[in-house]
């Protein structure tokens, strides 16, 4: 998984293909069949922690960012809480509802670690890091959500023109 001090960034604007920065990309029908059964576990997991269902929806997306609020405003703390098991499950949750609402295609540099995958835009040249999105917002109380983070990706998504 991450670590504080690892650079993460939640998008990339510009590229040709898909940032090699993390590993080279790995072209398999198999890793996306294991991202959807984490996402199953992730979002029984959810139900079952958090008492609510998650839909792969822009409201599923805000109701993760109100849980994420409701941990830190109860005391979570990421240095002694279970920041990998939060970040693969929250992420793989971010992915799959960004994915299915807006299109792109999901990129992975790993068959076992999700860490760095990401969705490729191609026609606007755009890759987003929702793994790496949700870590951040797991690491720092004050920043940027995970709506805005999707609503920033939607806008770029529907702009008239590519970059």
């Amino acid at each position: 998984m991450l670590s504080p001090n690892e650079p993460v960034f939640d998008a990339l604007c510009g590229q040709k293909e898909p940032c090699e920065d993390f590993g080279p990309v790995l072209a398999s029908r198999d890793i996306e069949k294991r991202l959807m059964a984490v996402v199953d576990q992730a979002r029984s997991r959810f139900s079952d922690v958090f008492g609510c269902a998650f839909s792969l929806s822009e409201e599923g997306i805000e109701q993760l960012e109100l849980v994420i609020q409701e941990m830190w405003s109860s005391g979570w703390d990421p240095a002694n809480g279970d920041i990998d098991l939060f970040s693969r499950d929250f992420g793989s949750m971010l992915a799959a509802s960004t994915q299915q609402l807006l299109g792109g295609k999901f990129v992975f540099r790993s068959s076992t670690d999700l860490t760095h995958s990401s969705i490729w835009f191609e026609e606007r040249c755009l890759e987003t890091f929702p793994f790496h999105r949700v870590f951040k917002r797991l690491t720092h109380e004050h920043g940027e959500s995970l709506t805005y983070y999707f609503k920033s990706v939607m806008k770029t998504i529907n702009s008239a023109t590519p970059p």
